[in-house]
């Protein structure tokens, strides 16, 4: 079964990332919230129509993510 979009973007607020998880057209993409340092096309998307990963997996890709981020921009 896949995971919920809903339930990924409740596991994303419940570690204070300030992004969510948004259906596109056949995959998923991050779109940054209100006091967050991040717009959504930063954050890499989920080429994929389907979220096979655990919420802890996506929380763990966000965190990277946003890791990288940050090193880019130093």
């Amino acid at each position: 079964m896949a995971t919920q979009p809903a339930k990924v973007n409740r596991a994303l607020a419940k570690a204070d990332l300030k992004v969510e998880i948004v259906k596109g057209y056949g995959y998923y993409y991050f779109a940054g919230l209100p006091g967050s340092p991040y717009i959504g096309d930063e954050i890499r998307s989920l080429y994929q129509c389907h979220l096979h990963q655990t919420n802890t997996e996506i929380v763990q890709y966000v965190r990277d993510e946003l890791a990288r981020l940050t090193a880019e921009r130093a």
